[in-house]
């Protein structure tokens, strides 16, 4: 099974950042008549997205953009491949294990980023708070892994959370003024007490299921 380690924030975090993607889509579909930021329409046209000027909908039409659902929401931390169902149990221990000796940091979503590097389509919210303890528990939960012989990606953790994708209905104009309206969200804050084993599964499309939690210590 393909495994990875992701942080899934609390329900009523998640329900807050739904919360404020509806107010950045309606934001969003207001400005999108307006001039256009010159590095979004550059990177726009560069990836052939955002061909059109408008798209279909009214105020809260998302369509522009394709916004993740909050219900699947979730910070990556590192990837880890193709593991046996074996390795797993061996794996799993020694991710808890390095967990359990983990400080619980304390986080909060505040301000909206897109197109951060080169290839990226995905806009974003960002994570404040403390972003060193958060380093230090992606590092922590992943540095065990590698001597004991599993591939470790640890490219997939980022201080930001994706929470959609342009597509080729996104205009500058309609991305700047979805980013400005997260500009102005500044979440609540939440205790990381947990990082979650998650394995890709094909049963029902592509999905995440969990496999195990790690707990970060008290």
């Amino acid at each position: 099974m393909h495994l990875h380690a992701a942080i899934v924030p609390p329900r009523h975090v998640l329900d807050e950042v739904g919360a404020a993607l509806q107010e950045a889509c309606r934001s969003a579909a207001a400005a999108a008549d307006g001039p256009a930021a010159s590095r979004l329409q550059t990177i726009l046209r560069r990836t052939s997205r955002g061909a059109r000027s408008a798209g279909p909908g009214g105020p809260g039409d998302s369509s522009r953009l394709d916004v993740i659902p909050a219900g699947d929401l979730s910070i990556p931390v590192a990837g880890f491949g193709f593991v046996t169902g074996g390795d797993t149990l061996r794996l799993t221990a020694a991710l808890k294990a390095a967990a359990a000796e983990i400080a619980r940091p304390t986080v909060h979503f505040a301000g909206g980023a897109a197109l951060e590097f080169d290839g990226d389509l995905n806009v974003w919210v960002r994570i404040a708070g403390d972003i060193n303890g958060l380093r230090e528990a992606a590092r922590g939960i992943t540095k065990v892994v590698e001597p004991l012989g599993f591939y470790v990606d640890r490219r997939k953790f980022r201080l930001l959370m994706a929470v959609g994708t342009v597509n080729d209905a996104t205009s500058a104009p309609y991305l700047q003024g979805f980013i400005d309206a997260l500009d102005a969200f500044s979440g609540q804050e939440w205790q990381l007490d947990h990082v979650h084993l998650m394995r890709l599964s094909y049963v029902a499309g592509q999905q995440d299921e969990v496999v195990d939690r790690l707990p970060l210590h008290r």
